[in-house]
């Protein structure tokens, strides 16, 4: 199966990907109209769309993850 992307939920809703961060992530100074946050979210429910941690980690530079040694 293959993974869901944001991007693929930006073109299910037909909005770009930064429309689909922002309504994700909840960005402040980015306005966000009605019609277009209920389109990303009904996109994001239809497809699944689950946010891939990892890969927010990843570009984030931080997991908030603690590793633990048996050591």
């Amino acid at each position: 199966m293959a993974r869901i992307t944001s991007e693929d939920v930006a073109k299910h809703a037909g909005v770009s990907r930064s429309v689909v961060s922002a309504v994700i992530n909840g960005t402040k100074g980015i306005r966000v109209g009605k019609e277009k946050r209920e389109a990303v979210l009904k996109a994001i429910d239809e497809l699944n769309y689950r946010v891939d941690v990892q890969a927010r980690g990843l570009k984030l530079g931080h997991t908030n993850c603690i590793a633990v040694s048996g050591h």
